[in-house]
């Protein structure tokens, strides 16, 4: 009988169920498969089931649903649903800087796939994003979203 090994985690087991269906998501959506990774999305959206979940956990809980809808937006315009970016730059503006340079180049790619304007958004984020420099050269930052 092989001994039973302690694995010792630097975060809680709800992060790692997570990121592997934010990045499996994120896999089928560079593929072009949006309902496969629209199907991810629903897995890491809703995280509450996990038993057990201390402050640290319900955060990570929180931070997946935030990460689902802003994966949700991007799906929407990926697939030509023009009609949610007025939401999507209203969360962009609202969440995290980080959120900034991705939700730009996803709004940039749906215009390019289904041809329409985005000068106005990117007038409105120009000075932002130009603010935002320093933090995507950030080393852990670089690994994420260079």
């Amino acid at each position: 009988m092989d001994s039973l090994e302690l694995y010792i985690v630097k975060r809680p087991l709800v992060y790692y169920l997570g990121f592997s269906q934010l990045t499996k998501g994120i896999a089928f959506q560079k593929q072009g498969k949006y309902e496969f990774s629209r199907e991810c999305v629903e897995k890491y959206a809703e995280l509450g089931w996990v038993d057990s979940l201390n402050e640290e956990g319900l955060q990570e809980v929180e931070d997946y649903r935030t990460l689902a809808k802003a994966s949700t937006y991007t799906l929407d315009l990926l697939q030509g649903k023009e009609e949610v970016l007025p939401e999507y730059i209203q969360f962009l503006h609202e969440h995290s800087a980080e959120e900034v340079i991705p939700g730009m180049i996803t709004i940039l790619e749906s215009a390019i796939m289904h041809n329409y304007d985005i000068n106005p958004i990117l007038k409105d984020f120009a000075e932002r994003v130009g603010e935002l420099g320093g933090f995507y050269r950030e080393p852990q930052n670089l690994n994420y979203y260079g």
